[in-house]
């Protein structure tokens, strides 16, 4: 899923939860945070194929998230929406990425095995 996705679900999660401009902004970041680790893409392709889906995609650094949020904004509310906008990103791109795989040993859709083997 792309970062633009990302960052609309944070504030679709902001605005269903009541979250106040700044609350929302925060769940903004934190369903796009989890991509700091595709950086390293501007150090090429081998790189950032070693490097996304690491130390941004895991629960340590959504705890840390959730609890500097909700230690800022000082309200249950932030925690809760926090925590939902960061889980958002990490479901979604699991999801995602599941599905991807389940298509990629799929054969192409429109062609039989048999039309391929003739030719």
């Amino acid at each position: 899923m792309h970062l633009e996705p990302h960052a609309a679900l944070g504030w679709t999660i902001g605005v269903v939860g009541g979250a106040d401009r700044k609350l929302r902004k925060w769940c903004v970041i934190g369903a796009i945070l989890p991509d700091i680790d595709a950086i390293p893409y501007v150090f090429g392709a081998e790189v950032y194929a070693r490097w996304h889906h690491t130390f941004g995609h895991n629960v340590f650094l959504w705890a840390l998230f959730v609890g500097y949020v909700t230690y800022r904004c000082k309200t249950v509310r932030s925690g809760i929406l926090s925590f939902l906008a960061f889980g958002s990103h990490l479901l979604t791109d699991a999801s995602l990425a599941t599905s991807q795989r389940k298509n990629a040993t799929a054969p192409p859709v429109g062609r039989s095995r048999s039309a391929t083997a003739t030719r």
